[in-house]
């Protein structure tokens, strides 16, 4: 906290307490915008997830006759990770713990690039007109993947200047 204050004088003063007066610094504004914009990216990344899973199992239990092959096997397993990830982010982002973060800003940036991936896989097998609608979510996915990366490392760096 800064003791100098910095601006105009508050109404209802003299004008003689301004050595007293306390100022929040920029740092701690910073990591309250970021945190809370991060618990956003954190509901929107667990909501992802759980529509990916299902459609996953749904897939596999409509079109594979109840069998999970190794692609829905692998995307099931992804997503699932994918949300535990979330939740340690969500608890790194919480307690300040640069270990979590880290986890989180590396895990969601391959993820990120995986989706895109994933997406553009999805449009080259499916080149009769619905891989782009097939591939939406992956790419939606990765850009909250993305975004939620580059909130973490804006945390991190708000946290890390003590």
């Amino acid at each position: 906290m800064n003791t100098k204050a910095k601006g105009v004088r508050v109404a209802g003063t003299d004008g003689s307490d301004g050595k007293y007066r306390m100022t929040v610094e920029n740092r701690y504004k910073l990591l309250a915008v970021t945190r809370g914009t991060l618990n956003t990216v954190h509901t929107m990344q667990l909501v992802y997830a759980a529509i990916a899973v299902v459609l996953a199992i749904a897939s596999a239990l409509h079109l594979l006759g109840g069998r999970l092959f190794p692609f829905e096997l692998g995307v099931l397993l992804f997503h699932v990770v994918y949300g535990v990830v979330v939740f340690l982010g969500k608890i790194g982002a919480k307690s300040n713990a640069p270990g979590l973060l880290w986890s989180y800003i590396l895990f969601m940036s391959a993820s990120g690039v995986l989706l895109v991936l994933g997406a553009v896989s999805i449009v080259l097998l499916y080149s009769g007109g619905f891989g782009w609608i097939i591939a939406l979510p992956a790419l939606a996915g990765s850009g909250v993947s993305l975004y939620g990366a580059y909130q973490a490392h804006i945390l991190h760096g708000a946290v890390s200047k003590k």
